[in-house]
């Protein structure tokens, strides 16, 4: 698809980083835009008002609620319509203790919003595409942790493998009945975002340090989001930010998989 205008897209975390950017590109691009994040205050705060707002919808919700991405969908539908795109984009870091050390309500936090919020979103939007039987796309967010393991960030990175998973399934599910629908998963790695707030720890030098990184070393959510719709343009299943870093990552891990070896 190269011809944006006028389509209407739902984006999840939007108020701020990647979904802030896929939103001011959305618009960019003369798309209609429903915008839904937890925190009401900034997502209001996050689209210029050089924009026509009627173009734009916020929704104030948690995507680990099912009823707030169902009630996101009405809305959508009444005010543009119609939805042809889906940006699962929602998702917090969680503990960087170990899982033994964690808290239930932690784990079940990370999982909620990370993996719940894109299972909510594909339930609820997939249908209504297939029912318009029109274009459509579906991204969703994993990472760089959603392909590689090692130590830390259990929960985060079991929730990224699997809405890996899940969008591969997706992929191949949609295929079998030959429909409207293109699905792609965002694999985005060290981008400069407010994401290491998200991380639970008692040493707040951790998080310092990572966005001290991502600010030397991060890649801008704006070129990111100029990366997923290019991406989107050749109808790609995989959109890697830094492809040539994860390879080799990938490579290795994969082959002492195959060789029956430990982990990296």
């Amino acid at each position: 698809m190269n011809q944006f205008s006028k389509k209407v897209a739902v984006i999840t975390g939007a108020a701020s980083g990647i979904g802030k950017a896929l939103a001011i590109k959305c618009l960019e691009y003369d798309m209609k835009v429903a915008l839904m994040d937890v925190d009401k205050t900034k997502l209001q705060n996050s689209i210029s008002d050089t924009y026509n707002l009627d173009n734009i919808l916020l929704f104030a919700g948690n995507v680990a609620n099912e009823s707030d991405i169902i009630e996101l969908a009405e809305q959508t539908i009444n005010k543009f319509g119609s939805i042809n795109f889906l940006f699962n984009n929602a998702g917090i870091a969680g503990s960087l203790a170990p899982i033994w050390a964690q808290t239930m309500e932690d784990i079940e936090q990370v999982m909620q919003v990370n993996l719940m919020g894109t299972i909510h979103g594909i339930r609820t939007f997939v249908p209504i595409m297939l029912h318009q039987n029109d274009e459509c796309f579906v991204i969703n967010t994993s990472a760089g942790a959603g392909l590689l393991t090692g130590a830390g960030l259990s929960a985060y990175k079991a929730s990224k493998h699997a809405i890996t998973a899940i969008s591969e399934v997706l992929f191949a599910d949609l295929k079998q009945i030959n429909s409207n629908i293109t699905v792609s998963v965002l694999i985005p790695h060290w981008v400069d975002t407010d994401m290491p707030k998200s991380i639970k720890t008692q040493d707040q030098t951790i998080i310092n340090s990572h966005l001290e990184h991502l600010k030397i070393f991060g890649m801008s959510p704006e070129s990111v989001a100029q990366a997923v719709f290019a991406g989107i343009k050749e109808k790609k299943f995989y959109i890697f930010t830094n492809f040539e870093e994860h390879a080799p990552k990938i490579k290795r891990r994969m082959e002492r998989i195959l060789t029956l070896q430990d982990p990296c």
